[in-house]
């Protein structure tokens, strides 16, 4: 949502909120606010990755946030497990990899050896992965 937006629902918010303290008012619009964006976040994932105003943001710093906390990252393990039942962020992996956002390389199997991992990672130098993922 847009800072602007934001504030301007707060503001009104704040006339229907019970009488309270000014820091308990603050954090009950901290914690609406929050849902709001999640709210929104949601809605504008269900845009299709292929399409251009699709909002690679909350892809992005999810795979970010799995990647460091992982070694390596299977294109199959995101799918099934990471990404099971969001199917707009599993279609999500296909076009990152068709456009360079994720990169593919191949990792030994320990379960299986003649049949190496399909493994990926994120383009940090990509510019909508270094612009996504870059503090503000």
């Amino acid at each position: 949502m847009v800072r602007a937006d934001k504030l301007r629902l707060l503001e009104k918010m704040q006339r229907f909120l019970p009488a309270g303290s000014p820091e308990e008012k603050e954090a009950v619009g901290r914690t609406i606010a929050r849902d709001v964006d999640e709210v929104f976040a949601g809605l504008r994932s269900t845009v299709a990755a292929t399409a251009p105003e699709y909002d690679w943001g909350p892809f992005l710093r999810r795979v970010d946030g799995i990647e460091r906390g992982n070694r390596f990252m299977s294109v199959k393990w995101l799918r099934e497990t990471q990404f099971a039942g969001e199917p707009s962020f599993q279609e999500a992996i296909s076009v990152a990899i068709a456009s360079g956002m994720l990169t593919t390389y191949h990792s030994e199997n320990p379960k299986n050896p003649s049949y190496p991992t399909l493994c990926c990672k994120l383009a940090r130098q990509h510019p909508v992965v270094a612009t996504t993922l870059s503090p503000t």
